[in-house]
């Protein structure tokens, strides 16, 4: 039997109501499978790291992409007590481990955080909530900031522009036909990324899909500044809540403040290990998002 391509997983999930998708950019519209920029991103980082540190932070970042490593995108650490934690799908915490791994007993993890907590109620948490943020918070955790995040972050861009070759992406052929056709029933298409607008304007453009998206929202700073972003959409084009369509691979960046508003949530699960509580369709690729359009298509409204 063929994989499934989508999983509904809210019964009452439709596209009868949808007038507006907004798209993710990485790992979203396309994917390094290799995540060799992730890789990248890190030796830029530790080339800000005194020079006696920059094995240790490149061995610890390669050892957190195995598999029995406990960071993964979807989780958190807490400085307050050094774990990583895990969550389940209403953004309890579930499980913490030691960076090494080592699991937490559940009795100790109970006496630090009560059944009922979530992630809302627990200050000073770093997210590993995308590929990026995880050579990020390791980098952190030796003293690094803003300024040297955003330094290596663009240098990494000028890599991947200049060296596509090394950062292979993959994303579907047919990406620009649906998304055109989309444009012409009438939908509202819009890009909201942390990345800066000039590499998001090279990456769409690779793409051939530049100029089918209404608005780019680059730099919008998520989480913290996705639902403003959200609403001045919403204002702009006068819409309702529950007819934006939002696409992404993060749950945590791209997704929780879109549904705490009211839109409808599609995960494209490049990450596993995300809660799932705030997602609607989950699927893998974008040709789930097609597939899923194709079948549904009979529930929307034809626009003129």
């Amino acid at each position: 039997m063929a994989p499934a391509l989508f999983e509904i997983r809210n019964p009452h999930f439709s596209l009868e109501k949808v007038k507006a998708l907004v798209f993710d950019l990485d790992d979203t519209l396309y994917a390094v499978p290799s995540k060799a920029q992730f890789r990248r991103f890190g030796e830029h980082l530790s080339l800000y790291l005194p020079e006696n540190q920059r094995k240790a932070y490149l061995e610890e970042l390669e050892a957190s992409w195995e598999d029995g490593s406990p960071i993964k995108v979807g989780r958190a650490f807490d400085p307050s007590t050094g774990w990583v934690l895990s969550f389940d799908d209403h953004w309890r915490v579930k499980k913490a481990y030691q960076m090494d791994g080592k699991p937490i007993p559940q009795e100790l993890l109970g006496k630090k955080y009560p059944l009922e907590v979530s992630v809302d109620d627990l200050a000073g948490l770093i997210h590993f909530s995308s590929g990026w943020g995880i050579p990020t918070i390791f980098a952190r955790l030796r003293g690094l900031g803003r300024e040297e995040f955003r330094a290596a972050y663009l240098a990494t861009r000028k890599d991947m522009r200049e060296n596509p070759e090394a950062f292979p992406y993959e994303a579907p052929r047919n990406l620009q036909a649906f998304l055109a056709q989309l444009r012409q029933e009438g939908f509202l298409l819009f890009i909201m990324t942390n990345a800066g607008l000039e590499e998001s304007e090279d990456v769409l453009q690779k793409l051939g899909i530049l100029g089918l998206f209404h608005k780019i929202y680059a730099e919008a700073k998520k989480p913290t500044h996705a639902l403003f972003i959200f609403k001045e959409i919403l204002q702009e084009y006068n819409l309702e809540a529950h007819s934006l369509l939002v696409v992404g691979d993060s749950v945590y960046n791209d997704l929780r403040e879109a549904k705490k508003l009211g839109a409808q949530t599609v995960l494209i699960e490049r990450f596993s290990n995300q809660p799932l509580g705030m997602v609607d369709v989950r699927i893998w690729d974008l040709e789930g998002l097609m597939t899923l359009w194709e079948r549904l298509a009979h529930t929307h409204k034809r626009r003129s």
